[in-house]
């Protein structure tokens, strides 16, 4: 059950760019394909391990979901200093999946190493989606 689990979790981790939806930063400093992009601290692993150390996986059967797999899909700008800031959620499945997936997220922030451009620190946008 934990391998597919672990499975699970790494095949739904997808991690582009795309587009800013909002206006919480400033756009002219978003950078949509800078030479090095932002990562979590410790690679997709580390990111993986993150994720399953603090997602609540009993989210679905609390909030009594038919059984089933819920997608969440969201993007997230990683500022210059690491933190993850302007959340968009772009599909919720309902059940309280977006919550848990915005609280993850802000559990993250300053645990990002930004995207770099022409040597300095820049901000740059994810899409992540995550399977319930």
């Amino acid at each position: 059950m934990k391998n597919k689990l672990l499975l699970l979790v790494f095949l739904v981790l997808c991690t582009t760019s795309v587009k800013i939806y909002g206006q919480a930063a400033d756009t002219s400093q978003v950078v949509l394909d800078p030479e090095k992009k932002a990562e979590f601290s410790g690679g997709v692993n580390a990111w993986i391990k993150f994720l399953e150390k603090n997602l609540d996986r009993d989210l679905m059967y609390k909030k009594s979901a038919p059984r089933g797999a819920y997608k969440v899909l969201g993007s997230f700008l990683v500022d210059t200093i690491g933190q993850v800031v302007d959340i968009k959620i772009e599909l919720d499945p309902g059940y309280g999946a977006a919550d848990e997936f915005i609280r993850v997220l802000k559990l993250s922030s300053k645990k990002w190493i930004p995207a770099y451009d022409k040597g300095k620190a820049v901000l740059f946008r994810h899409r992540q989606s995550l399977t319930l």
